[in-house]
């Protein structure tokens, strides 16, 4: 049960087992060198089963001070995901830009493209992985990070898909994706523990053609180093900020 020391001049972690070099100061700002995004990099998650919903603690508990977070747990499956290359897929003409893509979720069927750039990470579209069953490409670049990390900040970008699919249909959608990193604190992962952890809440709200409405919250936890150790997503239609049960509860594991 290794804790990461509170920062300072640096930390007594010493080099973490990453596809890359990443040295953490653990001040509790993540900059971008602080984060890997490199294609082949793979992570795995423990995380409920399919189709179940599963109760969560977004709120956490204060000790002693400190902000924490208990996902501990063991219950659930795994699953590995990884960053893959966009080159040579059929999606590759629409994302001339893209540096890679990732499995939106679990079931690994749909992936979301991203670019990345020296201080932001910015998310072009979502494609599935059978040509033209789904084909959702902005027509500007959502920023869904801006770095350095640091607990205050916030933004929004509103982007629409045109002439879109989705499982099939043919689609058009306003998007409005609303990003704040609103908390730091410590996040107890099954056999690791991770102070001056950042808490970012992402709510993401859908217009689609005929006025149909869709809006789902998303609470991620990143680490320097480690990238995102955490993420809890809601059911449609969540009104409740620290929602008690969600849809898909993922947490670094072996």
């Amino acid at each position: 049960d290794p804790t990461f020391a509170d920062g300072g001049g640096g930390s007594d972690a010493g080099p973490l087992p990453d596809a890359a070099s990443c040295q953490p100061n653990n001040n509790g700002i993540i900059e971008r060198d602080e984060v890997n995004f490199l294609t082949g990099l793979s992570v795995t998650y423990r995380i409920n089963k399919p189709n179940t919903t599963v109760g969560v603690d977004i709120a956490g508990k204060t000790v002693d001070g400190d902000l924490q977070w208990d996902f501990s747990a063991l219950d659930g499956v795994t699953f590995t995901t990884a960053l893959e290359e966009v080159k040579g897929q059929w999606f590759a003409p629409l994302f001339p830009n893209a540096s890679y893509a990732v499995p939106a979720d679990a079931s690994n069927t749909t992936l979301q493209v991203v670019q990345v750039e020296t201080d932001r990470l910015l998310l072009l579209g979502v494609v599935s992985r059978k040509q033209d069953e789904t084909r959702l490409v902005y027509d500007k670049p959502v920023l869904f990070l801006r770095f350095p990390l640091k607990v205050g900040d916030s933004y929004s970008t509103t982007a629409k898909t045109i002439d879109g699919k989705l499982n099939g249909l043919p689609i058009a959608t306003e998007d409005t994706y609303s990003i704040r990193v609103d908390a730091s604190g410590t996040v107890r992962l099954p056999f690791v523990k991770l102070s001056k952890t950042l808490r970012i809440r992402v709510d993401v709200q859908t217009k689609a053609v005929g006025g149909v409405e869709n809006n789902v919250r998303q609470v991620q936890w990143f680490h320097e180093c480690y990238g995102e150790i955490a993420r809890v997503v809601s059911q449609a239609g969540e009104k409740d900020v620290d929602f008690k049960q969600a849809a898909e509860f993922r947490r670094l594991s072996f």
